[in-house]
């Protein structure tokens, strides 16, 4: 049994994203609405995620753009609050991520018993060994780690080369992968790119041999971790292990908006295709 099963009770998991609106002391933070706004919008995606069928939630910081890695800890404090205060409603494994603060996103993990935290940044290549060391020394070794794959992490090395030492030298319980090419590889496949309205945040989506490569490399479990949507998450999920989504399954598709149930259930209706899940 992986660690999956164990702790989703699924062969292939969907997460969904509770991009928390933006915290004290972020360039976007409203001081007018304050901890309330940020504290009903969490509650609100969390139960809205947990309506459409979803099988985990992950809360993130996602609108304190531009990120930077030395956090305050009212970012620790905000997130762990806003935690704190759903944590009753929670019916679903849970998991944190804090760009760009790793460390922080363990210490959130484990005061708040979340079961995983991905690190977003691909800083786990040069940072790896002193975040498995904070881990082992604030006792959180049952928090799992998913290692993101990305861009910035492929211009030092090969997929396949970077998806392999994840795990079997960096210490990832898991890899999710965003897109990855160089710009001459996206001149050559335009179609890999989208163009979206405004509002939307340019993911393209991960492409299946991309992941094919990551899933034979690996043994750890593989995740799409961005790009993901109901049109193409049936083929996804034929070779990745889970997938990560966070826009598809917001109000007009739109990252910053609250999530909608209604597009919740659409996704999950054709996550429920995929054979074995």
């Amino acid at each position: 049994m992986t660690w999956l099963q164990e702790v989703f009770g699924r062969n292939k998991v969907v997460i969904g994203m509770v991009n928390c609106p933006p915290l004290p002391g972020t360039p976007r933070y409203d001081s007018q609405k304050g901890m309330r706004f940020i504290l009903k919008r969490a509650e609100h995606d969390l139960l809205a995620l947990q309506e459409g069928g979803i099988d985990a939630v992950l809360f993130h910081n996602e609108n304190d753009r531009p990120f930077v890695t030395d956090i305050g800890p009212e970012i620790v404090a905000t997130m762990a609050r806003a935690i704190t205060q759903v944590l009753p409603k929670v019916m679903v494994p849970f998991g944190v991520d804090v760009l760009a603060d790793t460390r922080s996103a363990l210490a959130i993990a484990l005061a708040t018993g979340a079961a995983f935290v991905r690190e977003d940044s691909g800083s786990w290549i040069d940072e790896s060994g002193e975040l498995l060391r904070y881990r082992r020394k604030i006792g959180a070794d049952a928090v799992k780690l998913v290692f993101s794959i990305n861009t910035e992490v492929l211009a030092q090395r090969e997929l396949a080369l970077v998806a392999h030492g994840a795990a079997s030298y960096f210490g990832a319980d898991a890899v999710s992968v965003a897109y990855v090419g160089t710009p001459d590889r996206e001149a050559a496949i335009p179609e890999a790119r989208e163009v979206l309205p405004e509002g939307h945040v340019p993911h393209a989506s991960v492409r299946t041999s991309d992941l094919a490569i990551v899933k034979r490399a690996t043994s750890a479990p593989v995740f799409v971790n961005v790009g993901s949507r109901k049109e193409n998450v049936a083929e996804q999920l034929a070779i990745a292990d889970g997938v990560i989504v966070g826009s598809d399954l917001k109000v007009g598709g739109i990252t910053w908006n609250e999530v909608d149930p209604t597009r919740v259930r659409a996704y999950m209706a054709a996550v429920d295709t995929v054979p074995g899940r």
